[in-house]
């Protein structure tokens, strides 16, 4: 064996989780840290998962027929979505992102987030 690879699964400053490998030779260790997908982390979230569960359903394209509210996250409007990209629309990713910013600036966690909607039924 010429290479081993190594993998550590860490969290940052901010909670979020990513995985750290590295490779060995015999003359160098190179490491890259890879930050898990958004969509992971939003599911592995139990808050962040009930949250999306209870406004769209993890339906990418769910739209309130009433407000308008658009999306995994039901931004309202819908483009302030395009903040984190122009692929709003459908890319669940960049909902998510958009999310975790709206959700940071205006509750600090996903769990108070909840917490607001349930006993709102917004958020």
């Amino acid at each position: 064996i010429t290479m081993l690879l190594l993998l550590l699964r860490t969290n940052d400053t901010a909670g979020r989780e990513s995985i750290t490998y590295g490779y060995r030779d015999l003359f160098y260790i190179q490491t890259t840290v890879i930050p898990l997908p958004i969509v992971v982390e939003a599911r592995n979230d139990p808050c962040w998962n009930e949250l999306v569960q209870r406004e769209s359903g993890w339906r990418v394209d769910a739209t309130n027929p009433t407000s308008g509210a658009y999306g995994l996250p039901q931004s309202l409007p819908p483009d302030k979505m395009a903040s984190e990209g122009p692929d709003w629309r459908d890319n669940p990713e960049t909902q998510l992102k958009w999310m975790r910013s709206y959700i940071e600036g205006r509750y600090g966690t996903t769990c108070k987030a909840l917490r607001f909607q349930v006993r709102e039924g917004w958020y």
